[in-house]
């Protein structure tokens, strides 16, 4: 039932934002699959955790275990926390979208539960450290990410001509 009502929400949010076709598309395809994608992203994610608990003990595919358990984990703590009080803002649409938000900012503070509680002999600091180079890897990995998507994107204008560039460029009002 939220996640019904977070697809209506979101695409009463994004109605106003959305000012292409390609814009359309990509918030549908991702409010579509969201499950899909969160699973896809563990090996990425895996290969962050991986690099900042390397000294630790863990290979790469213990990490990939590691983190479909802090996907569950996250997954029951919006469940327990957070959908209950978006049940009572379901009228509110901004509000609704403003806690939910909340929620994402809320993840580093549950990976340092997690840790906290996987690596229970580490001290407390050594593993909010982790976790915080663990944010910052993630932060430039999407940067990266986000230029080699820029980079293709202009790849592909300058291939297909301007009816690429009509996809891609806001509708006018």
């Amino acid at each position: 039932m939220a996640d019904t009502i977070m697809k209506h929400f979101q695409s009463e949010q994004y109605a106003a934002a959305v000012s292409s076709q390609f814009m359309h598309d990509y918030m549908s395809f991702v409010t579509s699959y969201n499950s899909f994608i969160m699973l896809l992203s563990i090996p990425f994610f895996s290969f962050f955790t991986y690099l900042s608990f390397k000294k630790w003990g863990h290979n790469y595919y213990e990490h990939i275990v590691i983190n479909s358990y802090v996907l569950s984990f996250y997954t029951l703590s919006l469940i327990i926390l957070f959908y209950p009080i978006l049940f009572f803002l379901k009228d509110s649409p901004t509000t609704f979208y403003n806690v939910s938000m909340i929620s994402l900012l809320l993840t580093p503070l549950l990976l340092v539960f997690f840790f906290k509680e996987f690596y229970s002999d580490k001290p407390l600091k050594s593993i909010i450290l982790r976790v915080l180079a663990l944010v910052g890897l993630i932060i430039i990995g999407i940067c990266i990410l986000m230029v080699a998507i820029i980079i293709l994107g202009i790849i592909v204008a300058m291939l297909k001509g301007p009816e690429a560039m009509e996809y891609l460029a806001p509708k006018k009002h």
